[in-house]
């Protein structure tokens, strides 16, 4: 058996380069929409509704997160980690007697979440569960 294969080039050399500007382009969008959080990542702005108010949560690039309460006020702040289906926050500070994510004073609290759609599912280590909407 025998094979051939035959180009036929007759691309200018500006149209090649445009050519190849695009595709350069194109994955470089791509390599932004995963680095910067596709649809299935953790960053962004997440709202949940918690003792009748609204609470956002704020995942950031870097690794900071960020509780804000409805009125403005932040309620808590520190760094988050994922690890597979974990995710693991160590928070900056606590509001003695605020148990609404179940939080644990100077630990790092592990929970296990799920992204689906514009839901984030956190879930505690006693089974606990809150649904977070995408903002």
């Amino acid at each position: 058996m025998k094979f051939s294969l035959h180009i036929d080039c007759k691309e200018t050399g500006s149209t090649m380069i445009k050519r190849l500007a695009i595709i350069f382009i194109a994955i470089l969008l791509c390599f932004c929409v995963v680095a910067c959080g596709g649809s299935n990542s953790i960053i962004g702005e997440w709202n949940v509704t918690v003792d009748g108010g609204i609470k956002t949560i704020i995942f950031k690039n870097d690794g900071a997160y960020t509780v804000v309460k409805e009125n403005g006020e932040i309620e808590e702040d520190g760094t988050f980690k994922v690890d597979g289906d974990k995710l693991v926050f160590t928070s900056a500070y606590r509001i003695e007697g605020d148990k609404s994510l179940n939080l644990q004073e100077d630990s790092d609290d592990i929970f296990t979440f799920e992204i689906k759609g514009k839901t984030l599912t956190l879930t505690s280590k006693h089974g606990e569960s809150l649904d977070f909407t995408r903002k």
